[in-house]
């Protein structure tokens, strides 16, 4: 995917990534020579070096038709890579957008702007750009395709947002309805031209997406739901259901079956003779659509699966459009809320941020169970005395912070000389050094304690000789730091912390713990 200029795509940058796309062999034998020794049985694998020759180019609201129609004939031109242009919802047009949200939907609050309509692609220079650049495409060996839709723009009406910002930008259910309106009107005017989709597509509608012809199709506001990516095997799971159901074994033969208009998309693409009889006879008894449409004329069960989903379109969009889960009224209810204001460290572990996040940032160290008496050690009289100050428990599993404030936070360093922690809690700030030998140095600057760090024990602490009076180190910010820092380098189960540790240089160092 690129955007969002031409001027941008254009540049050296952007075209060598274009070409490193297509062809990745220097950046695949750079990355070979650096497997390591214990790995060297993979470097000689046949690894993928052309990764991509396919662009969708996804363009900003109010993206002047000569600017896209300009960066898709560089792709198509100079790139020779296949184009997908991904479009707005107000082509459908203001007044067909608002009766849908208003009307049909009843989201009444959400308002559009008639200035977003008017500086974005006008319906007839959509159709026109398709003309050119299909064209365009054709002539290149290439292929042009569109994407139904881009986010919608709305006034910012909530509180949500700053009252600076003058537009938020809908998506889900009901731009999930509004584009399969526009996809419906796309293809009475240009039914030939394949189209990618993405809007509001979560499992239950993704069989219907699929009737369409859709590809690729995409989701993303659902994978932000509980569940993340772990929602995404329901998708298949519904559309294999839906698949028998029909006796269909592949997905060509779903597309015709899915809606009943098979025996027209058959009517439409072949003329009345025996070639169209054995198609429908094989249609109305469940056999084999494909071999009898292949064997009466090549490419026609392509044909008639194409003709079929634009038979099926204006049938799954009247059906979203009449669906309740899509109405306003099905979802006014706002996410339940658990009472408590969270801080960085404050977190309820209901793991819900881990399968959401797409990069793993978000993510699970594990801890043994532990229970130690710990003090503070206070300076009194030049010296430094530990005074009781309760009892740190820890459970066996990821415990919630509940009493950390602040802009708080931990950096952690893996070094020859051992493991090294940097943390800032409650607003103070912390150093916690572990060497190989299970010794350990903790200090805030001006107390620092040697600890034996397996069993958390403290040796023996001393303050700088201008420590004030009454200064004091809690001693619970080390088990804290402790257990923080031998979670993450836990090798037993890989975080973006850890990950650059090698397992070879570990079994080295042992475990800190």
């Amino acid at each position: 995917s690129v955007g969002y200029d031409l001027a941008g795509i254009r540049s050296p940058q952007v075209r060598g990534w274009i070409e490193s796309m297509k062809d990745a062999r220097a950046h695949v034998e750079a990355l070979r020579a650096e497997i390591p020794d214990d790995l060297r049985r993979w470097r000689d694998l046949d690894f993928a070096t052309r990764l991509s020759d396919q662009i969708t180019l996804s363009t900003f609201h109010g993206c002047p038709a000569g600017e896209i129609e300009g960066i898709v004939r560089f792709l198509l031109t100079e790139m020779d890579v296949h184009v997908t242009v991904k479009l707005n919802p107000t082509l459908l047009g203001r007044q067909a957008v608002d009766s849908l949200l208003h009307d049909v939907l009843g989201y009444h609050e959400v308002r559009t702007r008639a200035e977003d309509f008017d500086k974005d692609l006008q319906w007839s220079q959509a159709l026109e750009i398709t003309d050119r650049l299909s064209e365009v495409a054709r002539s290149r060996g290439r292929t042009f395709q569109v994407k139904f839709s881009n986010t919608l723009v709305v006034r910012n009406h909530r509180a949500f947002f700053p009252a600076s910002e003058a537009v938020m930008y809908l998506s889900g259910g009901p731009l999930h309805v509004i584009t399969l309106a526009l996809v419906d009107k796309y293809r009475r005017a240009r039914p030939e031209v394949a189209i990618s989709f993405s809007a509001g597509v979560d499992a239950q509608n993704f069989p219907d997406c699929v009737a369409l012809g859709f590809t690729p199709i995409t989701t993303c506001t659902d994978l932000l739901r509980p569940g993340g990516y772990g929602r995404l095997p329901r998708y298949m799971a519904l559309l294999e259901e839906r698949m028998r159901a029909l006796g269909a074994t592949r997905l060509g033969d779903y597309v015709v079956r899915a809606f009943g208009r098979g025996e027209e998309a058959v009517s439409a693409e072949t003329r009345d003779g025996p070639a169209r009889g054995s198609v429908l006879a094989a249609l109305a008894g469940g056999a084999d659509v494909r071999a009898a449409a292949e064997a009466a004329e090549p490419g026609l069960f392509d044909r008639i699966v194409r003709r079929a989903a634009v038979l099926n379109t204006p049938l799954v969009a009247a059906r979203a459009a009449a669906d309740p889960r899509y109405q306003a009224e099905k979802n006014r209810v706002a996410p339940r809320k658990i009472g408590s204001h969270l801080a960085l460290f404050d977190c309820i572990n209901c793991d819900k941020c881990l399968p959401v996040c797409p990069n793993d940032a978000n993510f699970v160290y594990e801890t043994g169970p532990l229970s130690v008496e710990y003090g503070r050690f206070v300076v009194r009289e030049g010296t430094v005395t530990s005074v009781p100050a309760g009892t740190f428990v820890v459970t066996n599993s990821l415990q919630a912070w509940t009493a950390l404030h602040g802009r708080d936070g931990f950096f952690v360093a893996r070094r020859a000389e051992g493991d090294a922690m940097w943390a800032r809690i409650r607003g103070r700030e912390y150093r916690l050094d572990v060497q190989a030998a299970g010794h350990a140095r903790f200090t805030d600057g001006v107390i620092t304690v040697e600890v034996r760090h397996p069993e958390r024990r403290p040796l023996r602490a001393e303050a700088r000789a201008d420590a004030p009076e009454g200064h004091a180190l809690d001693f619970s910010a080390y088990l804290n730091m402790a257990l923080a820092l031998d979670g993450v380098l836990d090798l037993r189960r890989s975080n973006p912390v850890n990950a650059a540790v090698s397992e070879a240089r570990a079994s080295e160092e042992g475990r800190t713990a």
